[in-house]
């Protein structure tokens, strides 16, 4: 079983060192790394109790409905995240029967899912409503949980041999906020969204000491650059899309600006394509329900004299119908697809993105029926991985 991965990193690495949009050549990247191979795609249900699982076919453009792996063990899956192998998916969890936290294991030749254990991560009562796993630690995840008037992010040990988890440090922002965690591209820091700032904490592994805050604006979700100097997040304030700076050498983030007319059009999701030529944005307030903005990037998100790190909003389609209740996105690691879950209609949206043209094509089938696991939250995708 061949994972496209590290090839496709190579590539990366190529268009960045030549500084060349990867778009007009993303073509070839997709006939040669993903011609002919699959991914799968998760989402969780929580009031259904159940990971359902789909197949992107590369080839022929299509999403299978798989199946789905009860949850009713643990209880309602909130958040996903896949290790760095491929191997085991962790969700998280409302707590329920003193558990907050689960391990699947995936078989990276067909993408089966199969529960395997769960522990209690951070402390009773806490519902994990986030966790990221670490690429280049690939035995650690982190969870972030609300503990009371504070957030309180947890480092997790994950053994793939034994199928298991362990809880080992928690740390405390000193402060609330809504719950979304993940780390720089470098893996040098761990950082959380907190009320009208971001936590961020050093990483080694494991964790120690607290969460330093950096004041910024509301946010529920974010998502990084890979060059590591942009942050991009969702305002839930201002009801726009935010743009500011990170520093690897000092962990620090720092507030720039929002883009858009703030006319009540609430973000809920943030995803940034692996190209990094465009980032998707998901809006679900009454205004402008179940709309997904396509925003261009900039020189591959690096200030010019005559720009600003983000571009204006090229692109806004509004591909999803009302009445919906969109929650998240996320692209494909080839960046070629993008995804979205809604609560209300019970379904799974699957568009192609054409990085020469900027735009989204829903694929046939498109939007898949999942009224069966009821309300969607969540959506993660896998590497590439042969035909079975």
């Amino acid at each position: 079983m061949k994972n496209y991965r590290i090839e496709l990193i190579g590539l990366l690495l190529l268009c960045g060192i030549f500084m060349s949009r990867c778009g007009a050549g993303l073509d070839t990247l997709y006939t040669g790394l993903y011609a002919n191979g699959e991914a799968d795609v998760y989402v969780t249900a929580p009031t259904g109790l159940a990971i359902g699982w789909f197949e992107l076919s590369y080839k022929n453009k299509t999403l299978t409905r798989k199946g789905a792996v009860s949850t009713a063990a643990v209880g309602s899956a909130v958040s996903l995240s896949l290790t760095s192998s491929g191997r085991a998916l962790i969700a998280g969890f409302n707590y329920a029967a003193g558990s907050n936290l689960g391990y699947f294991a995936r078989n990276t030749a067909t993408g089966q899912l199969t529960f395997s254990s769960s522990i209690l991560a951070g402390g009773i009562n806490e519902n994990i409503l986030g966790v990221t796993t670490n690429s280049s630690r690939s035995s650690y995840v982190y969870v972030v949980a609300p503990s009371g008037a504070n957030t309180k992010v947890t480092a997790v040990s994950v053994d793939e041999t034994t199928q298991s988890l362990a809880a080992l440090t928690s740390v405390s922002s000193g402060g609330a906020g809504p719950f979304a965690v993940g780390l720089s591209p470098g893996g040098q820091h761990l950082v959380t969204t907190l009320t009208a700032s971001f936590g961020v904490v050093p990483v080694t592994g494991d964790l120690s000491g607290s969460l330093t805050p950096y004041a910024t604006s509301y946010a529920s979700d974010f998502a990084f650059h890979s060059n590591g100097n942009y942050l991009y997040w969702n305002n839930t304030a201002t009801f726009q899309v935010a743009y500011g700076t990170y520093s690897s050498a000092t962990g620090t983030v720092a507030f720039t600006g929002n883009l858009g007319s703030g006319n009540g059009v609430g973000q809920t999701a943030v995803a940034v394509d692996p190209q990094n030529d465009f980032m998707a944005t998901l809006g679900t307030s009454v205004a402008n329900v179940g709309n997904i903005e396509l925003w261009r990037l900039n020189g591959g998100g690096v200030p010019t004299p005559t720009a600003s790190p983000l571009p204006l909003p090229a692109i806004t389609q509004p591909l999803l119908p009302t009445p919906n209740a969109p929650t998240d996105l996320a692209f494909d690691k080839s960046g070629r697809f993008l995804f979205a879950v809604d609560c209300n209609q019970k379904k799974l949206w699957a568009f192609e993105l054409d990085h020469s043209a900027g735009t989204l094509t829903a694929l046939s089938g498109s939007p898949y029926d999942a009224s069966d696991l009821q309300c969607l939250r969540n959506v993660v995708v896998s590497d590439s991985r042969e035909a079975d």
